[in-house]
């Protein structure tokens, strides 16, 4: 899990464009909690979307602005990264989920 100081725009890209994370946010217009399962990876974005994920990693005109596509909704949701609280990447979404997984014997 990444928190604070180790959440940047280079972090964020990297992870995100090799698969996918689960972000969490204070949402910039009411300060409310929300999280997203947020890719840029082409494999999980459709694909009329490959422009917008190339300009978003070229950067944008507010290198704090983040957009990402929201694999849940199935839409692009935006985030400022200065108002990330946590990202947990893929795998460790996935270690999580065999590890709950696994039968007690």
């Amino acid at each position: 899990m990444l928190k604070g100081k180790e959440i940047n725009r280079k972090v964020l890209l990297e992870h995100l464009s090799q698969g996918f994370c689960k972000i969490q946010f204070r949402k910039a217009t009411n300060g409310r909690f929300r999280s997203v399962f947020g890719t840029l990876n082409m494999k999980n974005v459709p694909a009329k979307y490959t422009k917008s994920v190339e300009k978003t990693i070229k950067g944008s005109e507010d290198p704090n602005l983040l957009p990402v596509y929201d694999m849940v909704a199935g839409d692009w949701k935006s985030f400022y990264i200065s108002n990330v609280l946590y990202v947990t990447t893929e795998e460790e979404l996935r270690g999580k989920r065999k590890k709950n997984t696994k039968k007690k014997e």
